[in-house]
């Protein structure tokens, strides 16, 4: 399923709860951005976020097939787990704990996917995933964003001074949050 990024504040916990995520594309603070968004959802459960690398996840594998497939990994609660730098190579493992993942939340990071990738392909067409590609921001976005947060916070700027804070934030709307 693809999901566009401004999305994820409409939805609620429930609607990522047994899925598999995957974010990709060139803004990584967005992707951060939305790795917090979805983790603040599930405050209330006491759930842990855990972050691994690919790569560590490759090197052994059956530590998180194990955490998935047999309940380990020194939680009851079970995590969101957030796996970062991700390519194809992580599908094979994805696609044998996808079923068991129950109530929990895997995140997929990763940098720019192809048309083609296997794992972008995953993220838009297997019924146990989200697909959220992250784009870098345009001034009419940061501009969209910036009219938002003065709305929400009651604050009026002129002209002048939002062409300045949109010149100054180099596109990315994380510099406008501070």
């Amino acid at each position: 399923m693809l999901l566009k990024s401004q999305e994820i504040i409409l939805k609620n916990k429930d609607f990522f709860k047994e899925k598999v995520i995957v974010l990709y594309g060139e803004n990584q603070d967005l992707i951060n951005d939305l790795n917090q968004q979805i983790v603040s959802k599930f405050v209330e459960e006491k759930k842990i976020s855990k972050s691994f690398f690919e790569d560590d996840i490759i090197k052994n594998p059956e530590n998180i097939v194990n955490y998935y497939l047999n309940g380990s990994l020194f939680d009851d609660n079970k995590n969101i787990s957030i796996i970062k730098d991700c390519s194809d190579k992580i599908l094979e493992i994805i696609n044998k704990i996808k079923n068991n993942i129950n109530n929990n939340v895997i995140i997929l990071n990763s940098e720019i996917l192809l048309k083609n990738s296997k794992l972008r392909q995953f993220g838009e067409y297997d019924k146990l995933a989200i697909c959220i590609p992250c784009y870098q921001e345009t001034k009419f976005d940061i501009k969209t964003f910036l009219t938002r947060q003065t709305q929400i916070n009651n604050i009026q700027l002129s002209d002048t001074q939002s062409g300045v804070i949109i010149n100054s934030s180099s596109l990315k709307d994380q510099r406008l949050k501070r």
